[in-house]
This record gives structure tokens, C-alpha cells and sequence, in this order.
């Protein structure tokens, strides 16, 4: 009886918060080519101009049809990834004045975990060049892209403009190759001056990376890739270095119950934090 209590008592009180669960997308969209990049335009023209060098939709440009979906093995890796920053979130990890800066092969999805905790101002910026066309990683991109794009497009549609609280970059960490090879190099100079970034009533910066959410921070800092890790050192403003990844180690608690493709299983959303 002790236990049963605590579990609600504990799901209550992010009920509270306001926190939002992890879930399967609402939305399935069925776009491509530019129609589907313009799902991920930020909605405050301050932030379109400061990161208008840097923006890149390209490899959702050239898509010619819509993808054709994905098993449910294939997107949890996204949902633990979601969980990963919700957890961070929960933990006040992330707070208003904060540029989120993410390295991971899940950087659609975690925007739009991002995006559902309405108390923050968000704003979502991208980076996917068309070097990005390899076919694993252009199957995973657009199908992410599918999954995510009418949420994203209608949080940031949401957003008053007054600044963000919030802005989040994803730089696709599969641009570095396992071998160590980069298909391209982040051109650190497209990236907001110091200077910028306080004008907009941002303070410091969070690089998120694959690792495990109770990761030490030298251990996610090992992890920088060598293009952006000069921005990171010289942009004289605090960064924090944190995972959100719950594939990693013991896990976060609880994990999806279909980890196959098997249509059977189905998919419940729970807390577990």
C-alpha cells in the first residue's frame, strides 16, 4: 500500500508542474521537399536573422516524397531520448537564458520534448546540410522530420514573441562518422557572437550530447566533437556538458514496452522519472 501511494503521489505532482510525459507523436505528417522544411522555421524573426547563415534544411529540401514510416523499434530511440531531457528539465537542469546547443543523432525529437514544456519560450533552430543524404542517416532524418514537424510547427506558431527563454541549435551529431571522419564541419562563425546571445537575454549554455542523463559532465565534455568544441571554450559564457540519452547504462527507470516492430505491442506513456 506504502508503494502504491508514492506512485501517485509522484505522478501527481508533475501533473502539477506541468511537466509533460513522453509519448508517441500526435501527429503523422505526409510532406516533403520544401513544404516539409518550413514545418521548421523559428517563428521569431530576431532568431531567423541571427541564425540565418546557419540554418540549414537541405536534405529535407531534397526529399521528393514522404518517407514511408517506421516500426516501433526504430523510434525508440528517440522516445528514450525524449525521456533524457525531460528528466533534465524536471531536475531544473534547464532553466530560462539558456542556449541549448545539441550534439545527437535525435536532435528533431528532443526539440520537440522541448517545445511541449510550455512555461519556456523556445525557439528551434536547425542544421541538416544535404551531405546528410547517406541512406541510413537520410531515412532516420526524414522520419523524424514526419513524426515531429506539425508539433514543432505549431508550439513555435505559440510562441509570443517577447525573446525566448530558451534557444535550441541541433548541430546532427552523424555528421562525424563512427570512424571519427566528418561528412562536414560546423562553420563555428554562423554561430551567435557572445554578444548576440546576451542581447537576447541568454546567460549560459547547455551542450547535450549521447550520454546517459546522470553522466558526469567531463565525461560528456570528452565527448565534443572538434569543430564545435572551439566555440564551446572561447564563447566566455557558462556551459554546462549533460546527457540525454536513456539507451545508455541502466536506463532512466522504465523503458517503451515495444522495443521490436511486433504491432502487437503498443505503446503506454508513463513518468517513471
Amino acid at each position: 500500500m506504502k508503494i502504491t501511494i508514492i506512485f501517485f503521489a509522484t505522478l501527481y505532482s508533475f501533473t502539477l508542474l506541468g511537466a509533460p510525459g513522453v509519448s508517441l507523436p500526435a501527429y503523422k505528417t505526409h510532406y516533403y521537399g520544401d513544404e516539409l522544411a518550413s514545418k521548421f522555421f523559428p517563428s521569431d524573426p530576431q532568431i531567423r536573422n541571427l541564425f540565418s547563415d546557419f540554418a540549414n534544411l537541405d536534405v529535407l529540401r531534397i526529399t521528393t516524397t514522404p518517407p514511408e514510416g517506421r516500426n516501433m523499434g526504430m523510434i525508440d530511440g528517440d522516445l528514450l531520448h525524449q525521456q533524457g531531457i525531460q528528466i533534465l528539465i524536471n531536475r531544473k537542469k534547464i532553466q530560462k537564458g539558456t542556449l541549448i546547443i545539441s550534439n545527437t543523432g535525435h536532435d528533431i525529437p528532443l526539440a520537440a520534448q522541448l517545445l511541449k514544456n510550455t512555461f519556456f519560450s523556445t525557439q528551434v533552430v536547425f542544421h541538416l546540410p544535404k551531405e546528410l543524404n547517406d541512406p541510413g542517416t537520410f531515412e532516420r532524418l526524414t522520419n523524424q522530420a514526419q513524426d515531429w514537424a506539425q508539433e514543432i510547427k505549431e508550439y513555435q506558431n505559440n510562441y509570443l514573441i517577447t525573446g525566448p527563454d530558451i534557444i535550441f541549435i541541433g548541430l546532427e551529431g552523424h555528421r562525424r562518422e563512427y570512424n571519427g571522419d566528418f561528412l562536414y564541419k560546423i562553420d563555428i562563425e554562423t554561430l551567435p557572437t557572445r554578444e548576440e546571445l546576451i542581447s537576447l537575454g541568454i546567460s549560459k549554455v547547455i551542450y547535450i550530447h549521447e550520454r546517459h542523463p546522470d553522466a558526469t559532465e567531463e565525461i560528456v565534455k570528452q565527448a565534443v566533437p572538434a569543430d564545435i568544441r572551439p566555440y564551446l571554450d572561447n564563447l566566455n559564457l557558462p556551459v554546462s556538458y549533460l546527457g540525454a540519452d536513456c539507451r545508455r547504462e541502466q536506463g532512466c527507470g522504465w523503458k517503451p514496452l515495444c522495443l521490436t516492430d511486433d504491432p502487437s505491442c503498443g505503446w503506454k506513456e508513463e513518468f517513471g522519472y
